[in-house]
């Protein structure tokens, strides 16, 4: 900021995640992980708010699954599952990112500033779980992801670990 702010002019990309978006399925022990990432959201919004004065633009993107040490156990158990409910059909790599980040970044992107961009794969844009398994008249999702999150909570914990070296349920 000591050099945007005198110039009038910067662009700023936050990386959040989708889980910043909205809650955690029930029994899925990540409360520190969404807050934080919700408050990553949160933070380009308000920065956005008071730095858009300066012409500077303030945007996040919002990772969905992505291969990582964090969701590598998820993954291994259900990834299927999350592919199949995801309308590409895929998991996200690095190369699906860039183009993002290239567009926040360039000047194609001077009107949009405070905005939180899920990349992933469309799997935001489809109901979830929760709301599937709860809503009578709506199709029930893929059985194994809806197992995985109504009744067997020990399957994340080893996903509750390993950001930043802090345990994530605490």
């Amino acid at each position: 900021n000591r050099t945007m702010i005198p110039r009038k002019t910067g662009k700023i990309i936050n990386i959040a995640s989708v889980a910043g978006l909205r809650g955690s399925a029930t029994n899925v022990n990540t409360i520190a992980y969404h807050t934080s990432k919700g408050a990553a959201v949160n933070f380009t919004r308000a920065l956005a708010s008071e730095w858009g004065k300066y012409n500077i633009n303030v945007n996040a993107i919002c990772p969905g699954f992505f291969p990582s040490k964090m969701s590598a156990g998820l993954l291994e158990k259900v990834g299927e599952a999350i592919i199949a409910r995801a309308p590409l059909h895929r998991i996200g790599s690095d190369e699906d990112l860039k183009g993002t980040v290239v567009f926040l970044a360039s000047e194609a992107s001077r009107h949009i500033t405070g905005q939180a961009i899920a990349v992933d794969g469309g799997g935001s844009a489809v109901s979830g779980v929760e709301e599937h398994s709860r809503t009578p008249g709506l199709p029930r999702p893929d059985a194994r992801l809806e197992r995985l999150v109504e009744t067997d909570p020990p399957v994340l914990d080893g996903l509750e670990h390993d950001v930043g070296g802090q345990h994530l349920a605490e």
